[in-house]
């Protein structure tokens, strides 16, 4: 009867630690699962901690990180320990017994506090029983090369006995995940990091191109301000010569009806002239809106007429599709890059030549362009076609490159064809450019239809 009291006890002893074991690995993959979704490495520490306190059953328990730049330990997560402990303890590698396990990444277990003569943060604080447990957090970096970030220490089993090779066995299973976990936390947070400041300087970027295309456009402004100027004179003139024929001529009605006619005329043209040229200098969001391009093209024209007439025998001749389907664009935009390549486009006939300008549609199919089939992408294109100097072959790779420029000193910024280039990728279009060193350029613009 003895014999058979003493195996129930035994199985019934060997059940309850399997129950309990049972209960340790269910709570051990909960805490796991738990872990998937917490990237923030004091909130990851709290739930690393809260594992070990329950599976090595103590009321007094504190995980330290190492920290790189000042080399010493700081409590990111504990339990039991006053807070002027936690907010005070540093500990250098190699100090005490937490210092020690950092530096050597082997476990300390001991027995009983009170004998133990080296430095325990603990100690000003009491303990309810003698056995303190440190163990390592190690994380390897390869299978030669490892690396120790921090250390967890345990005390006060809630049964009042001292720590056992058990219970270092237990925390060395909870070390390896949380190790894990801490690093992962902590590449997620210098992940996190290095986006908010991409994102960051993308929009100081993105402010700083929308600085450079305001002073591109009121560099063109400034240039084509005498071409106004001289557009508004000549029918300003006019309208003076009708106002004094009224003047003198007030009792003859069909003259006077005349002369109105044209100021009226006159009035017409000055306001269409001054509309171009707020259209063109505006400073807004960018506005889309369907549009003729071959319209867009003539009213840039209109105010580019008279500076064109500074180089010496430039002509223009154009050659426009009149079937093409409007386009959605920015109308201030695009006008700055058709600025840009007319001005260019002169400034590389200084002896004089020919502008051609040029509007077709044109479908890409594997990126090689056919006329007249409806099959692949479909775009307007507008090719500025000049007979100057061309392009050397050394420049083209470089031609869109901010502030990249082959004119002399003072004489262009180097950022016109760079901001063109944004404007057209901003359209979800092309500008592309053909060349041959004194056989002229041609720029394409590409308005997606």
């Amino acid at each position: 009867i003895l014999n058979e009291l003493r195996k129930k006890e035994y199985i019934f002893n060997i059940e309850n630690e399997i129950n309990k074991c049972n209960r340790q690995i269910s709570y051990f993959y909960r805490i796991c699962d738990s872990l998937t979704s917490v990237f923030e490495v004091k909130k990851v520490c709290k739930l690393i901690l809260e594992m070990v306190i329950r599976m090595v059953n103590v009321e007094r328990a504190s995980i330290m990180l190492l920290d790189k730049e000042s080399g010493e330990l700081k409590i990111f997560s504990s339990r039991g320990i006053p807070q002027r402990i936690v907010r005070s303890v540093r500990i250098k590698l190699g100090e005490g017994i937490s210092g020690k396990v950092a530096l050597t990444g082997k476990p300390i277990l001991i027995e009983n506090v009170d004998k133990y003569e080296e430095k325990i943060f603990l100690k000003e604080s009491k303990f309810e029983t003698k056995s303190f447990l440190s163990y390592p957090l190690v994380y390897s970096k390869s299978k030669s090369k490892k690396e120790i970030i921090g250390v967890i220490n345990a005390t006060d089993k809630k049964t009042g006995e001292v720590f056992t090779n058990k219970d270092i066995k237990l925390i060395s299973s909870v070390s390896t995940l949380a190790t894990m976990a801490i690093q992962n936390s902590e590449l997620y947070s210098k992940l996190d990091k290095a986006y908010k400041d991409l994102k960051e300087k993308s929009k100081i970027i993105l402010n700083t191109q929308k600085a450079l295309i305001r002073t591109e456009r009121l560099s063109s402004l400034g240039t084509l301000s005498a071409s106004v100027a001289h557009e508004i004179k000549s029918p300003l003139t006019s309208i003076m010569g009708a106002a004094q024929m009224i003047s003198l001529r007030k009792s003859q009605v069909e003259d006077v009806l005349r002369y109105a006619g044209i100021i009226e005329a006159q009035c017409s043209q000055i306001s269409s002239i001054m509309s171009q040229l707020l259209n063109f200098s505006r400073q807004s969001k960018p506005e889309r809106k369907e549009e003729s391009i071959n319209k867009v093209v003539e009213d840039t024209l209109i105010f580019t007429k008279h500076h064109l007439s500074r180089f010496k025998n430039v002509k223009i001749k154009k050659k426009f599709n009149k079937n093409l389907p409007k386009v959605f664009i920015d109308r201030g935009q695009i006008q700055q890059v058709f600025v840009n390549l007319i001005n260019n486009a002169a400034q590389s006939m200084p002896d004089g030549g020919t502008l051609f300008i040029k509007t077709s549609l044109v479908r890409y199919i594997n990126n090689e362009k056919e006329k007249g089939k409806n099959l692949g992408k479909s775009y307007v294109v507008v090719s500025f076609i000049d007979t100057g100097i061309g392009i050397k072959k050394k420049d083209l790779k470089n031609i869109f490159k901010p502030f990249f420029t082959t004119k002399r000193r003072g004489e262009g910024t180097g950022l016109g064809l760079s901001i063109s280039k944004d404007i057209m990728k901003n359209h979800n279009g092309e500008l592309k450019v053909r060349s041959r060193e004194g056989k002229g350029a041609c720029f394409e613009v590409l308005i997606p239809v």
